[in-house]
């Protein structure tokens, strides 16, 4: 009877110790965080309110210094049902448009992931709100993408 206790209380502790380790998906994410990192942008949780705009996790790219003396248009552009109307299908903008040509920000959603829910710029840099899913192959798609955007110095 006592071994039949110890073995259960072993298995008890034994199946403790797995459902600590992380899951394929989230060894995925911390890989694709760590080489957003290593590639010089910033990752960074956003909770999601009821009836708020889309939350997730954003992606983005600071301004390098030489350009933080610039003025930069802040906008923010969502994949969303509410706002102002955009160009481009299924998004709105929050707030005032971008400065940006609409065939420039079509190419930019176009090469996006279809789970990125924001694109947007602000005082600090350039972001995208990103569901992560995809893997590899969708992070560099973001890349490439906030690349691109961080490129674009055009303000009305």
């Amino acid at each position: 009877m006592n071994e039949i206790i110890i073995l259960l209380v072993l298995g008890a502790l034994l199946s403790s110790f797995t459902m600590l380790r992380p899951t394929p998906r989230q060894k995925q994410i911390a890989a694709l965080r760590e080489t957003a990192r290593e590639r010089g942008m910033y990752v960074r949780v956003v909770a999601r309110e009821p009836g708020e705009r889309p939350g997730g996790v954003v992606y983005g790219r600071f301004w390098l210094a030489g350009e933080l003396t610039r003025d930069r248009a802040v906008w923010r552009l969502e994949r969303a049902a509410s706002g102002l109307p955009s160009e481009l299908p299924e998004w709105r903008w929050a707030g005032k448009g971008a400065p940006i040509s609409a065939e420039t920000l079509a190419k930019l959603v176009a090469d996006l992931p279809q789970d990125v829910d924001v694109i947007f710029t602000d005082e600090q840099g350039v972001g995208v709100c990103w569901r992560e899913r995809g893997g590899a192959e969708a992070f560099s798609r973001v890349d490439e993408a906030l690349r691109m955007l961080s490129r674009i110095n055009e303000i009305n």
